[in-house]
């Protein structure tokens, strides 16, 4: 993971965001399996694990900000998310929670996809 890398001398650093346990599932389109979580909740808690290393990683290679490079949620209990209106609102979900919990510690965000996403105000 991120926490073996050496970060010294970056000002910014980005990361990939995908947080996932032990739930997986094919997309039906390409056939590969991907990893996910096995509900939002777990996703939250996960999410919650996440940001707190990248807080630490911050604090101890002196770095000014942090980018999620690209978020995205691909399974949530063994199902893949997709593009159809379910997941969708998982997608959405999932997004109010990175947004939600990285509020103050993340300095910017891009998500994987975002034409159906709901804005929150921080």
């Amino acid at each position: 993971m991120y926490e073996n890398y050496n970060f010294s001398g970056y000002d910014c650093i980005g990361l990939t965001f995908y947080p996932f346990t032990t739930s997986f599932a094919k997309d039906p389109y390409t056939n590969f399996t991907y990893a996910g979580v096995e509900s939002l909740e777990e996703y939250e808690i996960v999410v919650k694990n996440e940001l707190k290393r990248i807080e630490s990683l911050k604090k101890k290679f002196k770095i000014n900000c942090v980018i999620l490079g690209e978020i995205g949620i691909d399974v949530v209990g063994g199902k893949f998310v997709g593009e159809d209106e379910e997941s969708n609102k998982i997608r959405a979900k999932a997004y109010e929670i990175v947004l939600g919990n990285g509020k103050s510690k993340i300095d910017g965000f891009f998500f994987n996809k975002f034409e159906k996403l709901i804005i929150i105000p921080l």
